[in-house]
C-alpha cells in the first residue's frame, strides 16, 4: 500500500511554468483605462507637438476606440483655402489665441470670429474652413463620430472665389471629395494633396467631380 503521505502529494501533481498574475496599480480596470485614459493635457500636446503641421495641424486624442466622440486639438499657425463638410455638429473651444472661421451659411459666406477663451458650436453639414495664422494657437475641437452604415459622408471642398479674385459667384465650387471619415488628422492631408495634383486646382476650372 501506498504511504498516506506520498498518496497526497502524488493526488496533487506541481503544474510548471503557471504562475500568478500580477495585477497592476490600477487592479482590474486597467485596461479600460487604457482606452479612455485621463490625460494631462499641457504634457499631451508636448509630447505630440510635432503632429501639429500643416496642412491640417490636427491631433486625435480620444476617437481611436469605440467612443462616440472624436476629440482633437488643432494648433497653428495654419492658413487653409479648403472647406470641410459635416454631417453633425462641431464644437470649438479656443485655448490659445484667435481663429476666424469662414463659413457658408444661407447660400452667403459668413465669418465667424472665435477669440481665445471662446467657445462655439457649428451647425450640421456648414461648410467651413479653420483659419489658424498665429502662432503657437490651439483649440479643442469636439465631433460625433460619423455612422457608416447610414452612409454619413465628410466633404472636402474647394470654391473658385478662393483662386479667381475675379469671380462674382462665390458658391461656385471648384473641386471636392466625399468619403467616410474616422480621423480627420490622418484622412484630410492627402485629400488636399489629391486637390493640389488636380487640373482643377491648375486650371482654376471647375471639373467633373462636383456633385450636383
Amino acid at each position: 500500500s501506498t504511504h498516506p503521505k506520498l498518496r497526497s502529494t502524488m493526488s496533487k501533481p506541481r503544474v510548471k511554468g503557471k504562475k500568478k498574475r500580477k495585477k497592476g496599480k490600477k487592479g482590474r480596470d486597467e485596461s479600460k483605462e487604457e482606452e479612455n485614459p485621463v490625460y494631462n493635457v499641457p504634457r499631451w500636446i508636448k509630447k505630440n507637438e510635432h503632429q501639429f503641421v500643416p496642412p491640417i495641424c490636427n491631433k486625435l486624442m480620444y476617437g481611436a476606440g469605440g467612443q462616440q466622440l472624436n476629440v482633437m486639438f488643432v494648433g497653428g499657425p495654419n492658413v487653409r483655402k479648403d472647406f470641410h463638410i459635416d454631417c453633425g455638429e462641431e464644437f470649438f473651444y479656443q485655448i490659445r489665441g484667435n481663429i476666424k472661421l469662414p463659413t457658408y451659411q444661407q447660400g452667403k459666406r459668413k465669418v465667424v470670429e472665435i477669440k481665445e477663451g471662446q467657445v462655439y458650436l457649428l451647425r450640421a453639414r456648414v461648410p467651413h474652413s479653420p483659419q489658424r495664422p498665429e502662432k503657437g494657437s490651439l483649440g479643442l475641437v469636439v465631433e460625433r463620430k460619423r455612422i457608416k452604415h447610414k452612409n454619413e459622408m465628410d466633404c472636402l471642398r474647394y470654391y473658385v472665389r478662393d483662386f479667381d479674385e475675379n469671380e462674382k459667384d462665390e458658391n461656385k465650387i471648384l473641386w471636392e471629395k466625399w468619403f467616410h471619415c474616422t480621423n480627420l488628422g490622418t484622412q484630410l492631408p492627402p485629400v488636399v494633396k489629391e486637390f493640389e495634383a488636380s487640373e482643377e486646382c491648375k486650371s482654376h476650372v471647375p471639373g467633373k467631380n462636383v456633385m450636383k
